[in-house]
């Protein structure tokens, strides 16, 4: 439910995003036009193939990697896809391409999507899940061979892990939340802008693009920030990627709250979206 919400708080499409959204469908067979162009949504199915999700085939096809591109890919269960399905996902969500070799030449293929994965903390799913007790009946190496089919290499590449609780009785009649979707999308729409304005002399769109040296230069850490950062990096055995997601993260937190120099908190906060199901920060 959650996942299926997140396109009303994002920006509305560019004009550009809606050309290429409709090149893709329209080059796939499968855009009616009769609503116009909007978002995409994908939500595979957990037995589908590695040519299915990234295309290819004999007749060189987009997969659901590019029929999600400018929207969400979300991957329900994804601890139920095959661990050599998710592996493919590497390349696009780095390099927001998908690369596909044949013999008569190279295709590429655009692949731009924000990645939303769901799966339970263990195989029967009752991990945590009782309020006074612990009810799963899985042993402890069930769950950690079920866990570590989402190798490290794929986590790196993922920005936010957050792990949601079973919800109390009267959690869920109240039914009413302290930030609406229209209040979110308000802030998203400023730090849109925000972000817009940082990079309008650079190559850059978004936070989560820029790389390398550009991090430092354009995302002004304060001194706080920059100790915290080094005392996480040295105690976690954080890797390169990982701690520039960290960054990328604070940024946009900032960013949401309308600061613009990246605080200690900024990070500390977004260390707390690298942590597994059992807490740990990876």
């Amino acid at each position: 439910m959650l996942a299926k919400a997140l396109p009303s708080i994002l920006p509305p499409l560019t004009y550009k995003e809606e050309i290429e959204i409709a090149k893709i469908y329209s080059a796939s067979g499968i855009f009616s036009g009769d609503e116009g162009v909007i978002r995409p949504f994908r939500n595979p199915h957990h037995t589908i193939t590695k040519i299915a999700l990234v295309g290819g085939g004999k007749e060189i096809k987009a997969g659901e990697i590019t029929l999600a591109h400018n929207g969400i890919l979300f991957l329900d269960e994804i601890l139920e896809f095959k661990r050599d399905v998710l592996e493919v996902l590497r390349e696009p969500l780095e390099e927001k391409v998908i690369n596909i070799n044949r013999i008569n030449g190279t295709y590429k293929l655009p692949s731009n999507f924000l990645l939303v994965g769901a799966f339970n903390p263990c195989p029967c799913g009752l991990f945590l899940n009782g309020i006074d007790e612990n009810r799963c009946t899985c042993s402890e190496s069930d769950r950690k061979r079920y866990l570590n089919r989402l190798s490290r290499a794929l986590l790196d590449r993922i920005d936010l892990l957050n792990y949601v609780p079973r919800l109390k009785y009267e959690d869920i009649s109240k039914r009413k939340d302290s930030l609406s979707s229209e209040k979110m999308k308000e802030r998203v729409l400023k730090a849109r802008e925000i972000q817009r304005d940082r990079y309008k002399k650079s190559e850059y769109n978004y936070n989560s693009e820029v790389k390398g040296r550009d991090i430092e230069n354009l995302f002004n850490l304060s001194e706080e920030s920059k100790k915290v950062l080094k005392i996480h990096y040295e105690k976690l055995n954080l890797t390169m990627r990982g701690y520039d997601k960290i960054i990328k993260v604070s940024r946009t937190i900032a960013d949401l709250e309308g600061s613009e120099k990246i605080q200690d908190y900024h990070i500390f906060e977004a260390l707390g979206y690298r942590k597994n199901v059992d807490g740990e920060i990876v």
